[in-house]
């Protein structure tokens, strides 16, 4: 028996990045992504010693687990079995590698026009790309470098765009002991301010500068769990910071330059921004904010450097992002869902205000992150290459081989479908949408149930507030569904009333039970049969449910 199996059987903690990364087979970079984007249960110590978080192998291996295509329902009658069948497939488009992607979206000095005429000279460019890419990143301003983590030791580096050659800023560490996962550069291009988690685990700000890097600690604060560099002041005097308590909320503040302490503009509760910018004139922040927690739909908002004022731009009932603000400080670019895609729009503003209704930009954008717009007006910005979507192909069921092309399941975002699931008469696809690749998004209540009916083509769509919503399976007769949730809470099973469009909590879990418990439909459709293990006395066993009484 090998150590990682007595680990597996044992239930011993992994105690540091280095040990899960192992335990993973992946690079230490790989797993801090997967736990921020991708819900990687790793734990957090109280206390603040070296060794910071933690995680249970059983329950890496369940996280593993739910990311494996699931097998096709064995619930379909056989008259579709023995016709030609219509099979839903996951394919793997891109399996790994972040891309940083130019947009000339602005031709100075009328950007908008430009951009929002269909014959624009709206052009994309990549110019960064491979697993060596950082998920986020900053551009200068006057766009000659790239700021980023490096994904093997988490130092900061720059990349000068036209030649590609990279220079690291930091160092003198061991490997992710210490790292940096934001930043941003001064408005004259010479400094450069980030985030920088200690040998303790403490977030700390710095900056330093770009030509002879000597950093310098502008804040500390036991207080803040978590803190980002969000911008610049035009004269250099204050950063935009975006800090996290302990529990969950968080502040909008400034801080000066030299070292200070925050000058808190904006209180949140656990709704809080995805990203923050000042405009160029210094007088205004646009940021994004949930409208509930564990809501999917974000709003842009706009609040006042001295906060007495703080208002909704282009509020409406979709995930709008904030991108930033163009160079003249006259629009604000957002990217947003409402028309069943991810677009990139753009909204006026004048004194402070908002002078005119949105205007669509450019359709069908997979923007990551906001890397930043330079004085040029040209934006950068980072693209997670699709994992995969949901395919349909006729299957010829003697000899099993595809009749026509696959053709996706759904139109709407695309490259953010996963685990489909027919239902028991073939007719219906029942499978979860993303509905964005923006990292928040695994997170939050973002996942949607969505069901299309492959005879009509009509599609509904189901949002309930359950993070990590994931694998659908239907009842026997068709009016529910079980679907898993992986937050990070842990694992949970919820019962779908397609119907009445609510989910039940299903209380499945027992005392010293196994992370990897599978729950499916008993034949009968009133019961469940549970699969599970009891840890501690290492017994399988597989039980029934009621779903009427709880008796088993």
């Amino acid at each position: 028996m090998t150590d990682m199996r007595k680990d597996q059987e044992s239930g011993t903690r992994l105690e540091s990045w280095k040990e899960i990364a192992a335990y993973l087979h992946r690079d230490v970079s790989t797993v801090r992504r997967w736990e921020k984007e991708e819900g990687l249960p790793v734990h957090r110590h109280e206390h603040r010693e070296r060794s910071t978080v933690f995680a249970i192998p059983e329950e890496l291996n369940a996280w593993r687990d739910s990311r494996r295509p699931e097998p096709q329902s064995s619930s379909a009658p056989s008259t579709v079995r023995r016709a030609i069948i219509a099979a839903a497939l996951t394919l793997t488009l891109l399996t790994s590698g972040w891309a940083l992607w130019r947009a000339g979206l602005f031709r100075l000095p009328y950007p908008l026009v430009e951009a929002a005429e269909p014959r624009s000279q709206t052009s994309l460019r990549k110019v960064w790309s491979g697993s060596d890419v950082y998920n986020v990143g900053a551009v200068s301003p006057d766009g000659r470098y790239l700021a980023a983590a490096d994904r093997d030791s988490g130092d900061l580096i720059i990349r000068e765009i036209n030649t590609g050659a990279t220079r690291r800023l930091t160092g003198g560490h061991l490997p992710w002991r210490q790292w940096t996962e934001s930043f941003r550069f001064s408005s004259n291009n010479k400094l450069l301010a980030y985030n920088w988690a200690n040998e303790n685990a403490e977030y700390e700000l710095r900056v330093l500068e770009v030509a002879q890097p000597q950093p310098r600690v502008i804040f500390r604060s036991r207080d803040v769990s978590h803190a980002v560099v969000s911008d610049w002041m035009r004269d250099g005097s204050q950063i935009l910071v975006l800090a996290w308590r302990p529990d969950r909320t968080a502040v909008l503040a400034l801080l000066p330059a030299a070292g200070g302490d925050l000058r808190v503009l904006k209180h949140f509760d656990e709704r809080t921004p995805s990203y923050a910018a000042l405009s160029p004139d210094g007088r205004l922040i646009g940021y994004d904010v949930p409208r509930e927690i564990g809501s999917a739909d974000r709003d842009i908002h706009i609040i006042t450097v001295d906060g007495s004022l703080d208002y909704g731009v282009a509020e409406h009932p979709a995930t709008d992002t904030f991108v930033g603000w163009t160079p003249s400080g006259d629009h604000i670019l957002f990217v947003s869902d409402r028309s069943g895609r991810n677009d990139l729009w753009s909204v006026p503003v004048h004194e402070g205000k908002i002078s005119g209704n949105p205007e669509l930009l450019k359709r069908g954008i997979e923007l990551t992150s906001a890397v930043g717009i330079t004085k040029a007006g040209v934006l950068y910005y980072s693209v997670r290459p699709s994992e995969g979507d949901v395919y349909v192909v006729a299957l010829d069921a003697v000899n099993g081989k595809a009749r026509g092309v696959p053709r996706a399941a759904s139109p709407s975002f695309p490259g953010t479908h996963s685990k489909p699931e027919w239902s028991p008469d073939g007719r219906k696809l029942a499978f979860i949408s993303a509905r964005s690749r923006l990292p928040y998004s695994q997170h939050t209540g973002s996942r949607r149930l969505r069901i299309r009916d492959l005879r009509s083509g009509e599609e509904t769509e189901q949002h309930f507030d359950i993070p990590g919503l994931t694998t659908p399976r239907w009842s026997p007769d068709g009016k529910h569904l079980i679907v898993e949730s992986h937050g990070s809470s842990g694992r949970a099973f919820y019962l779908v009333n397609l119907a009445g469009g609510k989910a039940q909590r299903l209380p499945v879990e027992r005392e010293g039970s196994d992370p990897n418990m599978v729950v499916v439909w008993a034949p009968d459709g009133k019961s469940l049969l549970l699969g599970t293990r009891n840890i501690k006395e290492r017994q399988a066993f597989i039980l029934r449910r009621d779903l009427a009484t709880g008796g088993e």
